[in-house]
């Protein structure tokens, strides 16, 4: 942070005084300094002040615009972030794929529902997310394209990212069609090149006719940053179309949510800068709080219980109600949000901490189409774990179950250690049996969550690999000896024996980890320490043949079962 920035302090939108006051009568979080600690009342509002009147006094901003309030100071805009968004992402891979396409109404579906449309199709009635029958009552004419195989969109959104970060290396993807990207250290050959008095694309608020865009009412360089951001977009924009004939509308702002926001402000392939002396006028045209990135359907139905449904009831909430119901971090955040304040970093996507597969439906409520569907997205997930080529150490079983009383949906989810040694050989050629052993421990994860012998209603199954383990390359690593080792035909012959004896449900690896002996317990932690991700990928599912039977798959699990044997054989090499 350059000098100039340093020891500023930042304030709520609407707050009359520096140090705000909740309905409790205690002083709040929200005054905070640069690293992220409290304020400390009068003290930290005088240092604040004296540090204005040393560093800013030739910068200090003059607000001059109505609602000035709003403001915020420039230690909380210093930064330019640009939020990409591929225009009906999917039906453009199919339009560059096929360019007969790109004039006529084109759908892209999955099972049933309608998940994209080109805009001649919109421009004739089709919507997004619509039903296909309704879609074609709508559109006769309609051209469908299964989208359930997403190699091609996976292919293509990869090649996006690569584009952007050819201009910075600080690019966060965002499912298959968003990025961030941070470019504010990259702005000074940009600024040099931008002309202050033409701005690339629009300017939020430009809509309004009547509008009267003012210059600069703060004073710290913000216009010129973004005015350069807004160059840097143009240029992304026009890079990624070269190289992949996708077009993508963009937002400029100080923050990613803002950034976010405003990215559709003008669509398709155009886009839009706000400036921080307009955040209020955007989050003003917000209304239920579910519009504000970050906040999903479970937490609006938890704000809705506090009696909170917009936007603004937000902001006029006090942070002594948000901590009825979340923590002291979260209660801050969702303030913040509501008044467009984002300190979140873009931060570089590397390899997914977890890869996950999802089929959602109207109703399942057989026991046998459960093991059906989950016997297919296993299927459909060993082969993303091939491309992968990293070994999981824990599997992630989801369901979704329909309450009919309230005609609402809940996740629910179950997850297990997986043993190392049922990828031996890699992941490349998955065995029948470690297939068998993996669709075990699938269904016991779910009966965890579901009463089969009680009536039940899903909507949604999904299973998912996590945590981890990178393959070793040299030869004297612990992973490299436990993976690379092969049984010999008398220990397979002396492991089934004992499976016969002994058959029964899969043990996880803690479980013969209670051995005394910490050698094994360090080797348990060794490929157990890899960190886990909150968020869950999501595909929509498609229909493909598993390739064993399920009733065969059912019961070999049960004789693949991994007995204590194995693990007495790992500790003997150890001591």
């Amino acid at each position: 942070m350059s000098p100039k920035h340093q020891g500023l302090k930042r304030r709520h939108p609407n707050k009359t005084s520096k140090v705000h006051q909740d309905d409790s009568g205690d002083e709040s979080d929200d005054l905070v300094n640069e690293s992220g600690s409290e304020g400390d009342g009068q003290q930290d509002d005088q240092e604040s002040e004296d540090q204005k009147d040393k560093n800013f006094q030739a910068d200090e901003p003059h607000f001059t615009v109505p609602g000035d309030a709003w403001m915020l100071l420039p230690a909380d805009h210093r930064r330019v972030i640009i939020h990409l968004d591929a225009d009906c992402f999917y039906a453009q891979v199919e339009m560059v794929r096929d360019p007969s396409l790109r004039d006529k109404p084109l759908g892209v579906k999955q099972k049933n529902l309608m998940v994209t449309s080109n805009y001649v199709a919109r421009s004739m009635g089709v919507k997004k997310s619509m039903w296909i029958k309704e879609a074609l009552e709508a559109l006769p004419d309609l051209i469908l394209i299964d989208g359930s195989d997403l190699t091609h969109y996976r292919q293509c959104s990869s090649e996006i990212s690569a584009v952007v970060r050819t201009f910075t290396v600080d690019v966060e993807r965002l499912g298959l069609d968003e990025n961030f990207a941070d470019v504010t250290e990259i702005l000074e050959d940009y600024i040099e090149e931008s002309d202050p008095n033409k701005i690339e694309g629009h300017v939020y608020g430009d809509k309004e006719p009547d509008e009267t865009l003012p210059g600069d009412p703060c004073g710290c360089g913000c216009r010129e940053r973004l005015i350069a951001g807004a160059l840097v977009a143009k240029k992304i924009r026009q890079q990624i179309v070269k190289a992949t004939g996708i077009t993508c509308c963009a937002g400029v702002a100080h923050n990613k949510l803002l950034a976010k926001l405003v990215s559709g402000y003008y669509k398709p392939d155009q886009q839009t800068v706000l400036f921080p002396w307009l955040v209020h006028q955007l989050m003003n045209s917000l209304n239920l709080t579910r519009s504000i990135p970050g906040i999903g359907s479970t937490m609006c139905k938890t704000l809705e219980e506090l009696g909170i449904h917009t936007v603004k009831d937000l902001q006029n909430s006090s942070l002594a109600l948000l901590h009825s119901k979340f923590d002291d971090e979260t209660s801050k955040r969702l303030r913040d949000l509501s008044f467009g304040i984002d300190d979140a970093p873009v931060r570089r996507s590397g390899r997914p901490q977890t890869i996950g597969l999802e089929d959602a439906f109207r109703k399942v409520n057989s026991i046998d189409v459960v093991q059906s569907k989950y016997l297919t997205l296993l299927e459909r997930l060993l082969k993303l774990l091939k491309e992968d080529g990293r070994i999981p150490s824990t599997l992630r079983v989801c369901v979704r179950k329909f309450d009919t009383k309230k005609k609402f949906g809940n996740r629910e989810s179950r997850q297990t250690p997986i043993l190392p040694s049922l990828f031996a050989s890699g992941v490349q050629n998955v065995g029948e049996n470690t297939r068998a052993t993996l669709m075990n421990q699938v269904m016991e994860l779910f009966h965890k969550m579901v009463d089969t012998s009680k009536e039940f209603h899903l909507t949604l199954l999904s299973i998912g690999f996590t945590k981890f383990i990178e393959r070793a390359s040299h030869e004297n690593s612990i992973s490299r000896f436990f993976f690379k080792r092969k049984r010999s035909e008398t220990e397979e012959q002396d492991i089934n024996e004992e499976k016969g004896e002994k058959s029964g449900h899969l043990k996880s690896f803690s479980t013969f980890s209670s051995v005394n002996n910490s050698k094994i317990h360090s080797l348990e932690l060794y490929l157990e320490s890899c960190s886990e991700s909150d968020s869950y990928s999501s595909e929509g599912g498609r229909n493909t043949q598993g390739s064993m039977n399920i009733k065969d798959m059912l019961s070999k699990s049960h004789n693949h079962s991994i007995g204590k044997k194995d693990f007495k054989n790992i500790k003997g090499k150890f001591q």
